[in-house]
């Protein structure tokens, strides 16, 4: 009996220490919060961000491609911080997530999916193509680029015996019950056919995934109104500070389904807000060219018959539809004097000129004796440019010709006798 008791007594001896270290165990975390008896209020607990995101760490050695980024997220009880079963495990803020480490990889930092062209399209009625990581220029493991999407790599194409593509659209769940947010969610999906395929096949907007609605204990949705325009009018081809208008109508929001082209409106009765845009400035509009312009002859004014000179010719006041470049010139049509500014003269020097020729150039003789024998008279002489010796200026301005006259002059001539004796 003794030696059974003692063994015993080991037993319980053991069970006693297993015991205490357990209770060692469940104590590694922070306790509950001290507490005061009687406190009517209970502990405040909520979840704390203790740190920002930190570096993200790659899985592999190399510090290149998919890892994971972490902070440290804490429950905290009257500010002591405390198990996080006393925290709301459904409202505990995200703590870590999937990243991209970019620290180890080579030159340009960043891995990318990079695509080869498509392969002509096969018996099947598809085509395909490869895809390889690249980080920076270099290209690397396709494990570096695991976190990334990655686009098809076939696809149904059209053959000279292949039926045409299916039409891609997107398609919509039912909506969901009403939740205790009051909002109703749906999903959608690209269908091309009846065939679920990659979002970027299906062009356009998606619909609303998620709507207000009115449940149990929901108060009535709130009606959404907002402005309808239509078309704006017409700019003019030219002109300057012209505007261009248009309508506006205050409609539910509901009925601006853009997969049905032009909206069901529905008058929502002056709840928009705001006031509508219903006048504006005609964009990239060009000032209008003036209705008259001056307008250069192609006739000029005659050169001198010899030696040099200018010839000019002056712009005249036509209307502008008459200048069209079709016709040449046009058919100029007087404006009345409408166009701005001078007249625009042209002047040119005439070329090809002939030299004139050289002629004596006289003065006017000297008077005759009044009396008795006749005696001589005379005058001056000079060889001169016979240009300068035009008929509107008289004898115009004598220019030298150095010597190049023809024959000598006639500076003498005899007076006719006078019947008149001298006394």
């Amino acid at each position: 009996m003794k030696a059974v008791s003692s063994w015993a007594w080991l037993g319980l001896l053991g069970l006693l220490l297993g015991f205490v270290a357990g209770l060692d165990v469940v104590h590694a975390e922070p306790p509950w919060p001290n507490i005061p008896k009687g406190c009517a209020n209970p502990p405040v607990c909520k979840w704390m961000i203790n740190t920002d995101w930190g570096e993200c760490v790659a899985d592999s050695g190399d510090g290149c491609g998919k890892g994971i980024i972490s902070r440290e997220v804490r429950c905290s009880c009257n500010g002591i911080d405390t198990w996080e079963h006393n925290c709301d495990m459904r409202a505990k803020p995200e703590y870590g997530r999937a990243c991209q480490a970019t620290k180890g990889c080579p030159a340009g930092g960043k891995c990318a999916w990079k695509y080869a062209a498509w392969s002509t399209c096969g018996k099947d009625c598809t085509r395909t193509r490869t895809a390889s990581c690249v980080c920076g220029t270099t290209t690397s493991s396709d494990d570096k680029c695991k976190a990334l999407p990655k686009d098809p790599l076939s696809e149904s194409c059209t053959g000279d015996k292949c039926p045409p593509p299916p039409t891609c659209a997107w398609s919509y769940s039912t909506w969901s019950s009403c939740s205790k947010s009051c909002t109703q969610t749906r999903t959608a999906s690209c269908l091309c056919g009846t065939t679920p395929s990659s979002d970027y096949k299906c062009k356009g907007d998606k619909e609303p995934l998620s709507r207000d609605c009115t449940g149990d204990k929901c108060p009535p949705p709130k009606e959404k109104c907002e402005w309808v325009y239509d078309e704006w009018s017409t700019c003019p081809a030219c002109g300057k500070d012209e505007t261009r208008t248009r309508t506006a109508q205050c409609c539910k929001s509901d009925d601006l389904n853009p997969t049905f082209g032009k909206p069901r409106r529905t008058d929502c009765a002056g709840k928009c807000e705001g006031e509508p845009v219903l006048e504006e400035p005609c964009p990239g509009l060009k000032p209008c060219k003036p209705q008259c312009e001056w307008h250069m002859p192609d006739d000029w004014t005659d050169c001198p018959k010899c030696g040099p000179g200018n010839r000019t010719r002056t712009a005249t006041c036509c209307k502008s539809d008459e200048l069209r470049p079709q016709f040449g010139r046009g058919r100029p049509v007087p404006c009345d004097g409408q166009c701005e500014g001078e007249a625009p003269v042209e002047t040119e020097t005439c070329k090809k000129q002939k030299s004139c020729p050289c002629e004596w150039n006289y003065g006017d003789w000297t008077a005759c004796p009044k009396c008795g024998p006749g005696g001589f008279r005379t005058r001056t002489a000079s060889c001169c440019n016979s240009a300068d010796l035009h008929p509107w200026f008289g004898k115009g301005k004598p220019v030298p010709c150095d010597g190049q006259c023809d024959g000598e002059p006639v500076v003498k001539d005899k007076c006719k006798d006078n019947a008149n004796k001298c006394k």
